[in-house]
């Protein structure tokens, strides 16, 4: 019998009293046959929330761009293209749009996703006929490889830890009165070491992601051992944030996190400088990261907007609209970052 995210959750609480913040958000998105991620449709203007790629064409025509010149520097013939968490497939087939009028056939590629959603692994196979499906990146084939990774390190588990009296506490999720709410616990011994409680200041609140870091650290020595690069688009910060950054979406609406257990989108902002250690860490200098704003005008959106305007001239405001929602600073533009690197020696 298929167990619903909410009945695990409460009673582990029942049992235990609480539940860890990182246990809470795994079960209630990918740990289960019921989570969100493998059971609901979230995606799209009738789903809870809207990335990206669906807000424009431009975006992935962009990122299509930025890919096939890459491509051209490099001299690729033959390679992998990879996207993990590729939802509808709306980002790669932009992306596969703009590749096909640059390349025409001088290219040829295999095309992999990482996606454990049912509804979409099917959708994905209407979508591009000769795509391989996998559930874990520890399948993907040896061969160089442009592997895409929007929207996804977002949704990882996180350990959100707290300085109080010279300790550390983590967040824990616990009933009072028959609701659920956040508390705090001294942190589990095997996850004091990665923060240092010397560094940080009285009531400071640091966020990192260990299930992250580590699938992160196996695309680096993905790319390595077969050559390649990798671009990561997702909100998220480089210096500390001190806050919580936790929130929770449903309906293309902020929720409370703790309400709507298993049928909710849960995400926190992408701790980028946790990644860009484990590139210092691999000795890989080849890396750039930028504001959404910022990657998206250096690789033409402005022009590439102007172009499309022209053939559609009714669409004018709509088309404005959409870049301004990309790039303005106070809309995505500053908040999303671009993490690009790559292994070619």
């Amino acid at each position: 019998m298929l167990i619903e995210p909410k009945d695990k959750i409460l009673n582990i609480i029942d049992k235990r009293g609480y539940i860890h913040l990182d246990e809470f958000i795994d079960l209630s998105l990918n740990k289960l046959e019921l989570s969100y991620y493998k059971s609901e449709n979230p995606l799209g203007k009738n789903g809870d929330f809207i990335t990206a790629p669906e807000i424009s064409q431009l975006y992935g025509e962009i990122i299509g761009i930025f890919i096939a010149n890459y491509i051209k520097e490099n001299h690729l013939k033959k390679f992998n293209l990879i996207e993990l968490g590729p939802g509808k497939g709306t980002l790669m087939k932009d992306v596969i749009r703009v590749l096909s009028t640059v390349f025409e056939n001088r290219i040829y590629y295999d095309i992999h996703f990482v996606e454990i959603n049912k509804n979409y692994q099917n959708n994905l196979r209407e979508l591009f006929n000769d795509c391989s499906i996998h559930l874990s990146v520890d399948t993907l084939p040896n061969k160089n490889s442009i592997v895409l990774a929007n929207e996804f390190f977002d949704a990882f588990p996180i350990i959100q830890a707290q300085k109080i009296d010279n300790k550390l506490y983590e967040t824990i999720i616990r009933k009072d009165t028959g609701k659920l709410i956040f508390d705090k616990k001294e942190i589990r011994k095997e996850f004091e070491e990665l923060f240092n409680l010397d560094r940080l200041s009285s009531n400071q609140i640091i966020e990192k992601s260990p299930t992250a870091s580590v699938l992160f650290e196996t695309i680096v020595n993905y790319l390595l051992k077969n050559k390649g690069m990798m671009l990561i688009m997702d909100y998220g910060y480089t210096s500390d944030q001190n806050i919580s950054t936790l929130q929770s979406i449903k309906d293309n609406k902020k929720t409370n996190f703790l309400d709507s257990v298993g049928k909710q989108d849960l995400t926190s902002y992408v701790n980028f400088n946790e990644l860009l250690k484990i590139l210092d860490k691999n000795k890989i200098k080849n890396k750039l990261i930028q504001t959404q704003r910022e990657f998206l005008i250096i690789n033409g959106i402005n022009y590439r907007a102007d172009a499309l305007i022209k053939k559609n001239k009714e669409k004018e405001n709509e088309i404005l609209n959409q870049v301004s929602r990309l790039i303005d600073i106070d809309k995505m533009g500053t908040l999303f970052k671009f993490l690009q690197f790559s292994c070619n020696r």
